[in-house]
């Protein structure tokens, strides 16, 4: 379970990366060989949170997922995908991205599916850093 739980920790990270490029911050570093995707931008994060969420769905992981549909920060309509981390010292992370994509997160990720929660309002930036250094990928916050 840990080799997954690394897996879907390295996408998530990804995911975070590439919706920060899409900002034109860069501050979350992750060794992985699809790093360069995720300085794209927006264009790979969706594809990112799909795997992720692909990963939660068939196999046994520390991973949760939930995606409902609530607007963004300027009120337009997205999907919100939410995705959880419990670590086996019991800390809890959370990372949310708004989607705007259709076709594959809409098909993996329908409203209301995976486990129901409620949003920390905590930086994914740093919840994703963390819980992936929990789940033992190679990762830095360089600010």
């Amino acid at each position: 379970m840990a080799s997954i739980d690394k897996k879907i920790a390295e996408l998530v990270c990804l995911a975070q990366a590439a919706s920060d490029a899409g900002k034109g911050y860069y501050y979350l570093k992750i060794r992985s060989s699809e790093y360069d995707k995720a300085m794209y931008g927006y264009f790979y994060k969706d594809q990112f949170i799909a795997r992720a969420i692909k990963l939660i769905q068939t196999n046994k992981s520390d991973w949760r997922y939930c995606a409902e549909i609530a607007p963004d920060q300027n009120g337009v309509k997205s999907k919100v995908i939410y995705f959880t981390y419990n670590d086996l010292s019991g800390r809890f992370y959370q990372i949310s991205f708004h989607s705007f994509a259709g076709g594959f997160i809409k098909e993996l990720a329908n409203e209301n599916s995976g486990t129901k929660l409620f949003w920390d309002r905590k930086s994914s930036r740093i919840a994703a850093y963390k819980a992936a250094k929990a789940c033992k990928c190679h990762v830095a916050l360089v600010y």
